[in-house]
């Protein structure tokens, strides 16, 4: 299965396997964000979404908000994220999130090379 070309877009992947945390957490946000690209969620809402720890969630979502691909808005009493604006950015995260599972085992051994069997 070929993989749509706006879902591998190079900066993106660089800042995927530039995470040094939990990575399988910054994925499953990636996906998220990226299935509601116009919605603003809450750090609480996103952990329960995600069922990840608040620490994980927490270090991936400021990652992800110091490249610019997640928006922080802090207007409220709680701050609330969203996809950033970055063009590129977003349709490479919605096109992520497009992806079947096939799609995206493919993707993930493009991303991390030696952890794919032999």
């Amino acid at each position: 299965m070929d993989i749509p070309e706006m879902a591998t877009d190079g900066k993106l992947f660089k800042f995927i396997k530039d995470y040094g945390d939990d990575q399988v957490c910054l994925l499953e946000l990636l996906l998220f964000m990226g299935r509601h690209p116009s919605t603003r969620f809450s750090r609480l809402a996103i952990e329960q979404v995600l069922k990840s720890r608040k620490v994980y969630v927490e270090k991936a979502l400021n990652y992800l908000v110091s490249r610019g691909v997640i928006n922080r808005h802090d207007g409220r009493s709680v701050p609330v994220y969203s996809l950033g604006q970055d063009d590129s950015l977003r349709r490479s995260v919605s096109a992520m999130a497009r992806l079947d599972w096939w799609q995206r085992q493919s993707l993930l051994r493009q991303i991390y090379p030696l952890c794919s069997p032999a």
